[in-house]
């Protein structure tokens, strides 16, 4: 029978238990808000709120005057923040205490006269709200190491690194040590959150003592992915799963590793775990 060993660490991050208990404590006054995208990336979470009244939307346009707006847990940009006070909205603020630390330091360190080299993916909420507080043209995003190689510092300016909470941790040290070859006086100012990093060491842990690890999760979501990752430089046979149904072949495999994003609810875990008993059972009707 399939051993079935589960990563030290795993699933809902406190951000995210957060930002999930912001919204389901203020769904208990209110019986409809609205959400600009997504509260996490994770569409079992967005389904489960959509069916008790939250509403997504891709605008504020989309937002009745005098409602009530989640900013989500990867934060906004200022400008979300000013618009909602015009239109009189009651903003509920669900940004992730760490992202929010982030977004101040693309503040501070902008206003100090340091221009912010971000570590991150350019299309990430995320990212575009850190980038959103930070003094406009002090802040570039690099997305990769390819990125950093092609960066040419300029002569006489202050550089300064911060990183998307939900990155590879080796590879932002990897980056970081690249600009200091470039930069010998930079500013490293920012990593990946403790939870991102705790998660993926658990993940690496696990991968050197199983022949093939699971990871739980949504293909949009970026600490998921990146857990992905990590379990594949040890591992080969490493999966994404996003629900029950899309469990891999599993035959042959003797000790099986699973891991979850930070997104990732406690019920999808738990299904896919059950999953995981039936197709190495018989027993289950």
């Amino acid at each position: 029978m399939m051993e079935i060993r589960l990563a030290e660490v795993y699933g809902f991050c406190a951000g995210v238990r957060r930002a999930v208990d912001i919204v389901e404590n203020a769904l208990k006054e209110q019986k409809k808000l609205f959400l600009i995208h997504e509260l996490v990336h994770n569409e079992q979470v967005t389904e489960e709120l959509a069916a008790k009244g939250v509403v997504s939307v891709s605008s504020l346009d989309d937002v009745p005057e005098g409602a009530t707006l989640i900013v989500s847990a990867h934060g906004a940009v200022p400008q979300i923040f000013a618009a909602a006070k015009q239109k009189k909205l009651k903003v509920i603020d669900a940004t992730c205490p760490l992202v929010r630390k982030v977004q101040q330091s693309a503040g501070e360190l902008t206003g100090q006269g340091y221009h912010v080299l971000l570590f991150g993916k350019k299309q990430h909420r995320e990212v575009e709200g850190i980038v959103g507080y930070a003094v406009p043209e002090m802040c570039t995003v690099l997305e990769n190491r390819t990125a950093v190689d092609d960066f040419c510092p300029e002569a006489g300016k202050k550089y300064a690194t911060l990183s998307q909470t939900t990155l590879n941790e080796q590879e932002i040290a990897e980056m970081n040590l690249l600009l200091q070859k470039k930069i010998p006086d930079l500013l490293i100012s920012g990593n990946v959150c403790h939870a991102t990093g705790e998660r993926q060491n658990a993940v690496r842990q696990l991968a050197e003592e199983c022949d093939a690890i699971l990871i739980i999760g949504s293909l949009n979501s970026s600490n998921t992915l990146r857990l992905l990752e990590v379990a594949r430089e040890k591992c080969p046979r490493a999966y994404l799963v996003s629900s029950p149904d899309d469990l891999p072949d599993l035959t042959g495999i003797e000790v099986l590793g699973v891991s979850a994003g930070a997104s990732a609810p406690e019920s999808l875990i738990r299904d896919v775990l059950q999953k995981i008993s039936c197709q190495d059972s018989t027993t289950c009707g």
